[in-house]
């Protein structure tokens, strides 16, 4: 797994207000609760919790690839559920951040007419990443040495928290691209910012 070196990124986050949030953390810590406090057998106990779940991995296909491979079955399956959906919740709370919506708008226009053409990127990465995490579970590993995602429920908590936040970021993006179109589009740019 790569975690950046470049100390300029880490203090970027330390200096985040919004990442100092609760309302950004306790969900994600929601999920480790859900990780190392559940036991296996939770179904037997909570049927409707089953019920629940099993309405979730109904509409999307990768939860159940994924509980079938893991080690962990119900843990996961109950992991990927609520992450699923965390993605509205993420989604709204980044797009009514004014800093990264400013900061949004500031970067395309700072693109001069390329910004025309970013929508394009905005919009395949979003279909991409959304559709990786939709359908696509990890191929099994026969000879896991390094990166087993399968018998972590760590790593299955990290990947699916990333992938969370992820693509709530890429959909407040389109929010922001959307509901800022005249902006982005049509303002007149000086010369100086023309490229």
């Amino acid at each position: 797994m790569y975690i950046p070196s470049d100390p300029k990124i880490w203090r970027e986050i330390k200096h985040d207000s919004f990442i100092r949030k609760p309302q950004f953390w306790l969900p994600l810590l929601g999920g480790g609760l859900i990780a190392y406090g559940i036991p296996e057998d939770v179904f037997q106990k909570y049927p409707l919790l089953e019920t629940f779940v099993q309405f979730v991995s109904d509409l999307v296909p990768s939860i159940d690839q994924w509980s079938k491979r893991s080690s962990f079955t119900n843990t996961t399956r109950i992991l990927f559920s609520y992450f699923w959906l965390l993605v509205p919740y993420y989604t709204f709370i980044i797009a009514k951040n004014e800093t990264y919506k400013q900061h949004f708008i500031d970067q395309w226009l700072s693109k001069g007419k390329g910004r025309h053409f970013l929508p394009l990127l905005l919009v395949t990465m979003t279909l991409i990443f959304a559709s990786l995490f939709y359908f696509v579970a990890f191929p099994e590993e026969s000879n896991c040495r390094r990166f087993c995602i399968y018998e972590s429920i760590v790593f299955q908590w990290l990947y699916v928290g990333c992938m969370t936040i992820g693509i709530a970021g890429l959909l407040s993006g389109m929010n922001w691209w959307l509901n800022n179109f005249k902006i982005i589009h049509f303002t007149q740019l000086n010369k100086g910012d023309r490229k």
